[in-house]
């Protein structure tokens, strides 16, 4: 007996079902948040006056600004990261 066969063969349990359905829903938002970020990016990009670069640099950063739970002070950026230029 072929141990990948009788894998196969084995019944999906309950626990298995919700996790395979969990990462599908979450998988299904970062769609959509992708998505309705790349029909929205040209208009904010066209609003704020500012290029490409600089719109790709605020959406990849934008963990690093968000406020620490602990003491609820913004996060300092990583060291290295420099100020956004909007020229």
């Amino acid at each position: 007996m072929n141990v990948l066969a009788r894998l196969d063969r084995l019944p999906w349990s309950s626990h298995q079902r919700r996790v395979v359905g969990t990462l599908a829903l979450c998988f299904a938002f970062e769609l959509a948040d992708i998505n309705t970020f790349a029909y929205a990016a040209p208009a904010v990009r066209d609003h704020l006056g500012i290029s490409v670069r600089a719109l790709s640099f605020i959406t990849s950063a934008g963990a690093r600004w968000v406020p620490d739970a602990a003491d609820q002070d913004p996060v300092q950026p990583s060291p290295g990261v420099r100020p956004l230029e909007t020229g």
